[in-house]
C-alpha cells in the first residue's frame, strides 16, 4: 500500500503540542465543620458528563471496528479480519467496565468527602473489592506486558481492602482501593493509541479509494497532455494542476511528483481543439475536488488527535481529584473544587468539531 497522509507522531498523543486547560483542585488548608455539598454536586454532575463523553468514544469506536471488519478494501482474509474484530470489541467493553469501577469508586470517595459517615459505604466498599478481583485486566490492552504489575496491585489491594472492612477503618479501605484505580487510569491513558488506530484504519480505508481514484484521473490527464502539441493554453492548464497537486497534504514527496505532469509530448502530437481543451479542464476540476476529499480525510486525523489529547487530560485530571479528595477525608479539610468542567467540555468540543470534519 502506497505510503498516504499521515500526520507527524499522529497518534503519540504525548508529543502533541496543544494548548488545553489543565485539571485543577484547591484544598483549603483550614479545616470546618459545613460541608459544601453544591460543590460536591456540580463535582459529581461534571464527572457524570466526563464519563458519559468517554464512553462514547468507546462506543464509537466499537461500531468503527465493526466497519473495519466489513470493509470490501480491509487486505485481512475473513479468518483474520473475525479474530481482530473479537479482540477489539474484547478490549472496547473492558476499557467500559473500567469507567464503571471508577464511577464506583468516584461514588465512594464523594460520599466520604462530603460528610457521610465512613460505616455507611460498608456495602458500596465491599462491591468495589468484589468488582476489582474480577476485573479482566488482560483484556483492556493488547501491550498485557505493560500492565502485568498492576495485577499484582490489585491482588493486594482486594485483600486489603477486605481486611480494613473487617476491621471497620473505611476509610484506609478507600486509600487501599485508589492505587489499583489509578493504575486503570494509567493503562487506559496509555492505552488511547491503541483506541486511535482503530479510527485510523478506517480512514485510511476511506482515504485509499479517493487516491485511487485520483491517480486514475491523473493518469488519465496525463494520457490526454501527452498526445497534443506544446502550448501556452495547455502549459497554463498544467500549471494550474501541478498548484493543485502541491495542495495534497501527504508528507511523500515522492508522491506528490509523480503525480504531477510535466509536457512530455508523444512522437507524433497533435493540435488540441476546444473541446479536448474543456475535457482536460474538466479532469482538472474532478481532480482538484478529489483533492479536496483526500485532504478532509486528513483533517479527520488532526481532529481525531485532539479528540484523543482531551480524553487523556481528562484522564489525569480524573486521577487528580481522586488523589486530592481523598486527602481531604483523611485530613478532615475542606475541599473546595474548581472542578474539571473546562476538561470535559473541552473533551465535547473535540467530538463535536470531530463529527463536523466527518461531515465536510
Amino acid at each position: 500500500m502506497l505510503n498516504k497522509c499521515r500526520i507527524p507522531d499522529s497518534f503519540n498523543v504525548r508529543k502533541i503540542s496543544m494548548g488545553v486547560t489543565i485539571f485543577a483542585f484547591c484544598v483549603m488548608l483550614t479545616s470546618c465543620t459545613q460541608i459544601p455539598q453544591g460543590e460536591f454536586e456540580t463535582y459529581r454532575s461534571n464527572f457524570n458528563t466526563a464519563r458519559t463523553a468517554s464512553e462514547e468514544i468507546l462506543l464509537t469506536m466499537k461500531v468503527r471496528a465493526e466497519h473495519i471488519a466489513q470493509h470490501p478494501d480491509n487486505p485481512d482474509g475473513p479468518n483474520v479480519r473475525q479474530q481482530k474484530l473479537e479482540e477489539r470489541i474484547e478490549a472496547l467493553d473492558a476499557r467500559l467496565r473500567a469507567w464503571e469501577l471508577i464511577t464506583q469508586y468516584n461514588d465512594v470517595l464523594v460520599r466520604l468527602a462530603s460528610g457521610s459517615e465512613p460505616a455507611a459505604i460498608e456495602n458500596d466498599l465491599t462491591s468495589l473489592g468484589s468488582n476489582l478481583s474480577t476485573f479482566g485486566l488482560s483484556s483492556l490492552t493488547k501491550l498485557v506486558e505493560d500492565v502485568s504489575p498492576v495485577f499484582g496491585i490489585i491482588s493486594q489491594a482486594v485483600v486489603m481492602i477486605d481486611d480494613f472492612i473487617k476491621k471497620e477503618k473505611f476509610k484506609e479501605a478507600v486509600t487501599a482501593a485508589q492505587k489499583p484505580i489509578l493504575g486503570i487510569l494509567d493503562i487506559l491513558r496509555e492505552d488511547s493509541d491503541d483506541i486511535s488506530e482503530i479510527e485510523e484504519q478506517l480512514i485510511m480505508l476511506k482515504q485509499d479509494d479517493e487516491y485511487m481514484e485520483l491517480a486514475r484521473l491523473v493518469n488519465r490527464l496525463r494520457s490526454m497532455a501527452n498526445t497534443y502539441t506544446q502550448s501556452k493554453e495547455l502549459d497554463n492548464l498544467l500549471s494550474q494542476h501541478n498548484k493543485s497537486i502541491d495542495q495534497l497534504k501527504n508528507e511523500d514527496r515522492d508522491i506528490i511528483n509523480a503525480l504531477k505532469i510535466l509536457p512530455t509530448p508523444s512522437g507524433n502530437p497533435v493540435d488540441a481543439n476546444s473541446i479536448e481543451f474543456e475535457t482536460m479542464k474538466i479532469l482538472v476540476d474532478q481532480i482538484g475536488e478529489r483533492i479536496s476529499s483526500y485532504n478532509a480525510f486528513a483533517d479527520q486525523v488532526e481532529t481525531l488527535n485532539a479528540v484523543m489529547k482531551e480524553y487523556n487530560v481528562l484522564l489525569t485530571a480524573t486521577q487528580s481529584s481522586f488523589v486530592i479528595l481523598n486527602t481531604g477525608v483523611h485530613e478532615a479539610q475542606r475541599v473546595a473544587t474548581i472542578t474539571f468542567l473546562a476538561d470535559t467540555l473541552n473533551l465535547r468540543k473535540a467530538i463535536i468539531e470531530y463529527r463536523e470534519a466527518k461531515q465536510k
